[in-house]
């Protein structure tokens, strides 16, 4: 990366499996603590973020959440560290969903 993202929080929808398991990596490697949305299926998301820990020492938080739906991501916040929960929140007011 052009640019240094040690110790950025970031949340990334879909992150338990395929495309959005390879952003949660490279944002591990880089440094970043990591919250794994996921839909649907938690032991994916568990896996990776036990892995995550392991393998870079870095924070994640496993997170159950429709990105749309914006009570129930605000009920589940409390998980992030403050000021990713409130930059996810306001996001997702103002976007309607969020990608990463």
């Amino acid at each position: 990366m052009p640019y240094n993202l040690e110790g950025r929080n970031v949340l990334v929808t879909g992150g338990s499996r395929g495309l959005g398991a390879l952003v949660c990596k490279k944002f591990a490697a880089e440094g970043c603590s990591v919250a794994i949305n996921f839909a649907n299926r938690e032991q994916p998301a568990t896996e990776l973020s036990d892995h995550l820990q392991k393998e870079y020492g870095v924070k994640t938080a496993v997170i159950h959440a429709v990105s749309g739906d914006e009570n129930f991501v605000t009920v589940n916040a409390g998980r992030l560290p403050p000021k990713t929960s409130r930059v996810a929140v306001a996001k997702l007011k103002r976007h309607g969903r969020t990608s990463v």
